[in-house]
């Protein structure tokens, strides 16, 4: 239960109640809640990024400064910061789009293990734009150019106007999708460009509504986050920041200044990636948004540092099929 639950929204109208709509059919008030009852009670939520429990976190202590200071409620703000939030994992491991293939086929794995238990249908070709828009995003492609690119575009050898050195297997897929003519209900796909629908309506629901509607095991669900479009946009900004360290002997350091550099690639997540259309619109970089990019990054090369040993220690080449296995049993997290 939260108490003076309309009366809080009435006179702080610009906080969100999704927080704490989750405590709406609880035994027992927010505010009188013990810690252990708190972490019980969070313990049933889905998982969220680290990010997004702090600010869950801040969303519930702000109510409870409000009872406290506004209402004379007896209660004890403080107690929020030491509730244990579930948290999704956020170990990176998407160095090149040879994950983004070892993904995809075990997404194709689970969906197919899930349709013949529950005696559906298994179609591949329903998830192929979300998984040719995955390989152009890890690439560089922002949303904006993906949905400029014509079929004519789209060539064995490329795409025209950009010097990318595509592999084999992600020329494929690219190929695959590009050949589509209809879906599995055999709706015909329309229009010229390289990623259609079924009616001449294209917008962001067409590349993300695939994957992102998917039901299933905390496996699946898993999965479907990594392949998100802009997570693996991220993914590629961290591979080309990793590489520009390589070249120009530099290096990304947590406990000082970040340099220009290391700024410009921020810019661009956040101009391709970021939620609010000042974001995009503006590039704003602020201290937080920088330090937490780069815990980030610092996170995703701790992680490949360790892999690109791993694999010197065994003498074996990253496209080697049991690496490939390895690959899946050592870093992806089932």
């Amino acid at each position: 239960m939260v108490y003076l639950y309309d009366e809080y929204f009435k006179a702080n109208p610009r906080e969100q109640k999704q927080v704490l709509n989750k405590f709406i059919d609880s035994e027992k008030n927010l505010h009188e809640m013990s810690l252990d009852e708190l972490n019980k009670e969070v313990s049933q939520w889905k998982r969220l990024k680290s990010d997004s429990a702090n600010e869950q976190k801040r969303n519930i202590m702000r109510y409870l400064k409000w009872l406290q200071e506004e209402q004379g409620i007896n209660t004890d703000p403080d107690i929020i910061k030491q509730i244990h939030m579930p948290i999704i994992s956020e170990d990176y491991y998407v160095y090149s789009t040879a994950e983004i293939h070892l993904l995809w086929k075990e997404l194709f794995n689970e969906l197919e293990k899930q349709a013949t238990l529950n005696g559906a249908s298994f179609h591949r070709t329903t998830y192929l734009v979300s998984y040719a828009v995955g390989i152009l995003s890890f690439y560089g492609f922002t949303a904006e150019q993906l949905f400029a690119l014509t079929l004519s575009d789209v060539q064995q050898d490329g795409i025209k106007g950009y010097d990318i050195d595509f592999t084999e297997e992600d020329m494929d897929i690219l190929m695959e999708y590009k050949n589509l003519t209809a879906l599995s209900n055999r709706k015909k796909l329309v229009g010229y460009k390289y990623i259609r629908s079924v009616t001449e309506n294209v917008d962001e629901k067409l590349i993300t509504h695939p994957i992102m509607r998917l039901k299933g095991s905390d496996y699946i669900k898993y999965l479907t986050r990594e392949l998100n479009y802009k997570v693996l946009y991220e993914y590629g900004v961290f591979n080309r920041i990793f590489n520009y360290e390589n070249e120009h002997n530099c290096i990304v350091q947590s406990n000082s200044k970040s340099p220009d550099w290391f700024l410009s690639f921020v810019e661009e997540l956040l101009r391709n990636t970021g939620k609010s259309s000042a974001q995009k619109k503006n590039n704003i970089v602020n201290d937080g948004t920088t330090n937490k990019y780069r815990k980030r990054y610092i996170n995703y090369r701790i992680t490949r540092k360790t892999w690109i040993k791993l694999l010197s220690d065994i003498g074996m080449d990253s496209n080697d099929v049991i690496v490939q296995k390895l690959h899946k049993e050592y870093l992806i997290k089932k």
